[in-house]
């Protein structure tokens, strides 16, 4: 009977055969199989090679942004008088900005790029935040105009990121100055006049914000797998 301990895939660093049982789930797998029995169940690279990287890479401080956009993001609310971390230095590695110690922030930054005839922003969330949402009480969208930024905040259920079933987006796009949606199926999309009412919305912060104190008042704590009292 062929096991994982038998079933085998090559290694993308040590370039050898090994055991699928030696290599970390992907995500998606995670928690939802006991044992690997396919290569699509695991990640490239084995758990060996892993940790032998692990020993060789200069560790970052949770306090430091891992993108630029996010180092954009908290120097944008620092200007506002609003204070915020990186997730990963309030132990909240899948979150992007932390505000004020409650507030989770997904930010998304896009330059003007040129598509399908118009000048656009194009906004993308991953794989694992189709599937599970986002987490976080805000979604950020950053435009890069080039020689300015624009900050546009919208609460994380605005029904700009989901079809028409509910189901989270894997993308967004905004055409500067354009100021209706023109496809009949399409109402929910990005237009001028929706990211003007959303630009340096940074009121959505303190809205979250007193919900959250009147939460803790009632005694209730906040989930470490998602923001609580969205």
């Amino acid at each position: 009977m062929t096991t994982a301990r038998t079933i085998t895939k090559s290694c993308n660093g040590c370039k050898k055969e090994v055991a699928l049982v030696d290599f970390h789930f992907r995500s998606k797998y995670r928690g939802k199989i006991v044992v690997p029995t396919e290569p699509a169940h695991v990640i490239s690279e084995c758990k060996t090679c892993m940790r032998e990287r692990g020993k060789t890479q200069n560790r970052l401080s949770p306090h430091e942004t891992r993108t630029a956009s996010e180092m954009m993001f908290i120097e944008y609310l620092a200007s506002r008088g609003v204070p915020a971390l990186p997730g990963k230095a309030v132990q909240f590695a899948d979150v992007d900005i932390v505000a004020y110690g409650h507030i989770w922030v997904e930010v998304k930054y896009s330059t003007l790029d040129y598509s399908h005839n118009a000048k656009r922003f194009r906004w993308s969330f991953s794989p694992k935040q189709v599937e599970r949402g986002v987490y976080g009480h805000i979604i950020a969208l950053i435009c890069d105009y080039g020689e300015r930024q624009t900050y546009h905040l919208f609460p994380w259920d605005a029904k700009y990121f989901y079809n028409e079933d509910n189901k989270p987006k894997t993308g967004i796009n905004f055409v500067p100055g354009q100021m209706e949606a023109v496809k009949h199926k399409r109402r929910h999309i990005l237009t001028q006049p929706v990211m003007d009412l959303a630009q340096d919305r940074t009121s959505l912060i303190s809205t979250y914000l007193t919900r959250i104190h009147h939460a803790l008042c009632e005694g209730k704590r906040p989930e470490r797998e998602r923001p609580f009292s969205r």
